[in-house]
């Protein structure tokens, strides 16, 4: 058995210190009469994998508009040279900051693994999850074939239903396949993702899989919350940009969000199982989806096999959805695609995902899973209505998205007209000039544009989204092609609705006409969404103070008056967010009650971690599925006005906030996380310095039976120190080949005396862990005495060893860095001011 040792300390929603161990649908094409809907086709005919859409193909080139000013938020200049190679350590360096690979097995889900995938990654380049982030394969999958109506009734008409009753095909739509357009459209109208531990793909398949647990989910489906209330993020945009003749801007979309998604045709003949390396030179097989991840321009063409090495050097580094390869002969969890690969579509998908954007609501009618180009019309508008519910006052239209896939570098126009004396033209009513907004596209696409100003809407009303563009470009839905069986009865079908009076095209000799609207009378509707943020009820709650609690944990507490309808509401809660983070939520129920000037208030809190103290705690009131106003502050900034009154305080007090703010920063600067922010910039440069503390009294014992010594089967390996509000002690232990981890007994006498079983968890290959969890700051000088006895009941190994044993380690370690001892100095400092006594 093969181990390694390294130090790692990582910031997540925790922190750990220590030694771990390691058929294609093509759009119809629009113009001004109705298009016949596509008719079905017999599913035997469906290859299960990728469907090949119109998109995947003769992608729009972009080239740079040179009558426009140069402008790139993926942080490039224009003539900014890309590396060669990225990332620098290629494989490494993924497996290092992103999950680990996913399998598909056994199923035709490759293309939900890859856009869930793109999901992933964006989220952690956005800084708002890390790489324990995991949202669900399987709920893409199930909502792609069987759809439900948007919250808001937008997409009334517009459905998606499979009939597993009527078809031939083993496992149904989860071997029919699907596509990047299939998840781009169901993602962007806001149904997912979700958590992978909301719908697990163990439901369907996992690595003890059978039949009948993928027939049960298929028979039973997924309950209808699941589809727009539990979402994690929202699809903002999508760009598709062409590998072959914008291969450089792909290389800066996999920088900016981390992987791109593309299709190509898997044939084992092509690949290489030696050098990890792909390339094909004919197309004749099923579609298959995978992640680039990085390229490497110098990547030897003889790395290839013979017969299908190309003519030149220089690889796309992808991600498969296979597995990890562990124990295979071959390995195809990363390899190289040569950038000459024949069967590699044009098109590389790129998914941008907020996690909080500040929307509430997003009005559509384009709730279908395909779209048609429209050659016709330039001006054109959809109309919505205002919800009307309670505890709403009124909404704020922030931002418009357009689908406009067939193009690129298309001028718009944006324009807002609220109050409509008549629905059925857009601009009968009180144009919003200031929010009027323009730009170009440069990728085709799906944009998310924030309006130049938000526009307020009263419940109840209509109002209408008017675009311009300098060329007809905007999309239109449509339906895909559905499956019959030999039958002729209907497997899937998918409809797009023609027939909600919500959609206008400008019918006219001149622009200049703009009353005069017609009904647009396509099939399906203009692919433009709203999005608005809720405006809660003035008096619904109301902040009264706010404070920072230092006993165990680091909390950050809000205090709210709440109305009784408020109080009484067993779904209100109080969202917190942290730096883009996942939001943590407080219920209503959960709040403690705290007695002032003679009013019960309700505290709210929200633990932290170290490195968080820099970080704005954002704070809102969540009362059935709506926001209320947003409450903001920082550990940084209570410190800074404690402070700044310490003649009124304790010296100790003094002294703890200072050591709090240093302890902060040594937490920010070993992450690398938030450095240019240090939570003690306020201190003086003789209040920065961390003194060295003295740990020695701390330091581990290790009790083994020297009777069993050579027979137990069981070596302790390594301890770390996993660091949230509190701590956990994690011991590791090797067990020989041939034993049995559940020979042995692990348990560890806690706090108050009594002793505790502990459950061991698998590490790594032969490696097993057990935690000591909830460790308070108080007992941060505390060592936990852990046995391990086998079930003879003799103990054959007992470890004495608490939080600073571990910093002990540190300290006198050669191999530790100088942040890192910092960080443990500062740890303790913390302790000792607050809690030693």
């Amino acid at each position: 058995m093969k181990t390694k040792k390294f130090l790692s300390l990582v910031l997540s929603a925790a922190m750990i210190l220590g030694v771990a161990v390691p058929v294609a649908a093509e759009p119809v094409s629009a113009g001004q009469g109705v298009e016949a809907e596509q008719q079905p086709i017999v599913e035997n005919s469906i290859t299960s994998g990728y469907i090949l859409s119109d998109l995947d193909y003769n992608t729009p080139v972009y080239e740079p508009d040179e009558s426009v000013p140069y402008s790139d938020d993926w942080g490039y200049s224009a003539d900014e040279t890309i590396e060669s190679k990225y990332p620098a350590n290629g494989v490494s360096d993924i497996k290092a900051k992103y999950p680990s690979v996913r399998n598909q097995n056994p199923l035709g889900t490759c293309w939900t693994f890859s856009s869930i995938g793109l999901a992933e990654f964006d989220l952690i380049n956005d800084g708002a999850f890390d790489k324990n982030i995991d949202l669900s394969e399987l709920h893409l999958a199930y909502y792609a074939y069987n759809s439900l109506l948007d919250p808001l009734g937008g997409t009334v008409g517009d459905y998606a239903k499979y009939y597993m009753n009527n078809t031939s095909v083993q496992y149904g739509y989860l071997n029919r396949g699907g596509n990047y357009l299939m998840a781009a459209r169901r993602m962007g109208q806001w149904c997912g993702p979700v958590s992978e531990s909301d719908v697990p793909y163990s439901k369907v398949a996992s690595n003890g899989y059978t039949a009948s647990t993928i027939d049960t989910f298929l028979n039973t489906g997924l309950s209808d919350e699941y589809a727009y209330s539990k979402d994690k993020a929202h699809l903002e945009n999508t760009y598709m940009i062409n590998i072959k003749e914008n291969a450089s801007d792909v290389k800066k979309a996999i920088k900016k969000y981390g992987a791109v998604g593309i299709m190509y045709s898997h044939n084992d003949t092509g690949y290489h199982y030696i050098n990890n390396s792909y390339n094909d030179k004919t197309n004749n097989r099923a579609g298959h989806a995978v992640m680039v991840v990085g390229w490497d321009d110098n990547y030897s063409k003889d790395n290839f096999r013979d017969g299908v090495k190309p003519e030149k050097d220089g690889a796309w580094l992808i991600r498969n959805s296979w597995g990890d390869g562990t124990g295979s002969y071959y390995n195809q969890s990363y390899f190289w695609m040569s950038y000459e690969t024949f069967s590699l579509s044009d098109t590389a998908w790129v998914f941008d995902f907020s996690a909080n954007d500040g929307y509430d609501n997003n009005y559509q009618v384009d709730g279908g899973l395909n779209v048609a180009h429209q050659s016709s019309y330039r001006k054109l508008a959809n109309v919505f209505t205002t919800q009307t519910k309670q505890g709403v006052s009124s909404e704020d239209l922030k931002a418009v998205s357009l689908s406009i896939t067939s193009k690129t570098n298309v001028n718009y126009t944006i324009e807002i007209y609220t109050d409509l004396k008549d629905k059925t033209k857009p601009t009968s009513g009180t144009k919003q000039e200031t929010a009027t907004t323009t730009g170009q596209t440069t990728y085709a696409g799906v944009y998310t544009i924030p309006l130049k100003s938000a526009v307020n809407l009263k419940p109840g009303t209509n109002y209408s989204v008017v675009v311009t563009t300098d060329t007809p470009a905007v999309d239109i839905e449509a339906a895909m092609t559905g499956d019959v069986n030999y039958n002729n009865e209907m497997v899937w079908e998918n409809h797009a609705s023609s027939d909600n009076t919500a959609s206008y095209y400008f019918y006219g000799t001149g622009l200049a006409y703009s009353s005069s609207w017609n009904y647009q009378n396509v099939y399906g509707n203009f692919c433009i969404k709203a999005f608005t943020a809720n405006n809660v009820e003035k008096d619904s709650e109301k902040l009264v103070g706010r404070s920072l609690t230092l006993k165990d944990n680091i909390d950050m507490n809000y205090y709210m008056e709440l109305p009784e309808s408020i109080k009484s509401n067993s779904n209100a809660y109080m969202e917190f967010t942290v730096n883009n983070s996942q939001p943590y939520k407080v219920s209503v129920n959960d709040a403690i009650p705290v007695e002032k000037n003679g009013k019960v208030i309700y505290k709210f809190a929200c633990p932290l971690n170290a490195a968080q103290m820099s970080d704005t705690v954002k704070a809102k009131m969540v009362v059935d599925g709506n926001s209320g106003n947003e409450y903001t502050y920082s550990v940084k900034e209570y410190a800074t006005e404690l402070l700044s009154k310490s003649n009124e305080y304790p010296e100790e007090t003094i002294k703890l906030v200072k050591a709090l703010l240093n302890y902060g920063t040594a937490a920010q600067s070993f992450f690398k996380y938030n450095t240019g922010k240090p939570a003690n910039a306020i201190l003086s440069d003789t209040d920065k310095i961390v003194a060295a503390a003295d740990f020695a009294a701390y330091k581990a014992v290790i009790k083994t039976d020297s009777a069993n010594s050579q027979s137990n089967g069981l070596t302790y390996y390594g301890s770390s120190l996993i660091c949230k509000s509190e701590m956990t002690v994690r011991h590791y232990f090797m067990v020989n080949e041939g034993c049995d981890i559940n020979n042995y007994k692990f348990s560890y006498v806690n706090a108050y005396g009594n002793e505790v079983s502990l459950t061991p968890k698998k590490a790594s290959d032969g490696v097993y862990c057990v935690d000591i969890n909830g460790i308070m700051a108080r007992n941060l000088n505390s060592n936990y005495a852990c046995k391990v006895t086998e079930k003879n009941k003799a103990c054959i190994l007992e470890l004495d060893y608490g939080p600073f044993s571990y910093s002990q380690k540190v300290i006198n370690s050669g191999n530790s860095s100088a942040e890192l001892k910092n960080l443990v100095n500062a740890l303790y400092w913390y302790w000792y001011y607050g809690y030693r006594n």
